[in-house]
């Protein structure tokens, strides 16, 4: 089953009790519209680039699981659309009509976030060290291909997190990976509130120790 679901031949279809089930995929939704499939990858470069730019071809070719010599006709063919732009030090593309908007955001404090194991984020980039400190790898990215939650400051990871729940609180604790300020333990006890509020609890932070600097 597997395979066909590879294939694209089977959808999950509707439960039936507490059984999974399979559908033809025709049968379901019906044949998909033709499309191009050169087109069709330009236009999935420009929705990668719109979610996770600025980001590297090889980024790309690693989101999308294929081989980097499969996606050079696609690049040459976008490369209009694009410009490059440097993150720290190191080039990236970016859609040329994001520029903008991107200039207007480095004014902008990015919020501290709680981002859950296996984030799409944290998936998207081959290179991973515009989000980490590659010293840190491990501590993400673990055994069996496992992602870990972090705590997200200004675009990078910078702890990990996990969380309990008891009959009315939901009790976030937390592992930097360096000491960290007094500013991002209010910013944490702020999301940890709003993430309580989603399961309609009491959101707060576990007393942790500071990583050494």
């Amino acid at each position: 089953m597997s395979a066909l679901c590879a294939m694209g031949l089977v959808v999950f279809g509707p439960p039936r009790g507490g059984s999974t089930t399979f559908v033809r995929r025709d049968q379901w939704l019906g044949n998909p519209p033709a499309l191009d499939p050169i087109e069709s990858r330009c236009e999935l470069l420009r929705r990668y680039l719109r979610a996770f730019g600025p980001a590297t071809m090889q980024d790309f070719a690693y989101w999308l699981g294929v081989a980097n010599r499969e996606i050079a006709d696609v690049c040459v063919a976008v490369t209009p659309e694009l410009a490059m732009v440097l993150v720290g030090g190191k080039p990236r593309w970016v859609l040329a009509e994001d520029i903008e908007p991107l200039v207007v955001s480095e004014k902008t404090t990015m919020p501290v976030r709680l981002l859950p194991a296996f984030d799409p984020l944290m998936l998207a980039h081959r290179d991973k060290s515009d989000h980490l400190d590659m010293r840190f790898h491990k501590r993400v990215y673990g055994a069996a291909a496992w992602v870990y939650p972090v705590v997200l400051v200004e675009g990078v990871a910078r702890a990990t997190w996990s969380y309990k729940r008891t009959s009315t609180r939901l009790i976030v604790s937390v592992k930097p990976f360096a000491r960290l300020n007094q500013r991002f333990w209010k910013a944490v006890e702020r999301e940890a509130g709003r993430l309580g509020k989603v399961v309609g609890l009491e959101g707060a932070v576990a007393a942790v120790e500071q990583a050494s600097s």
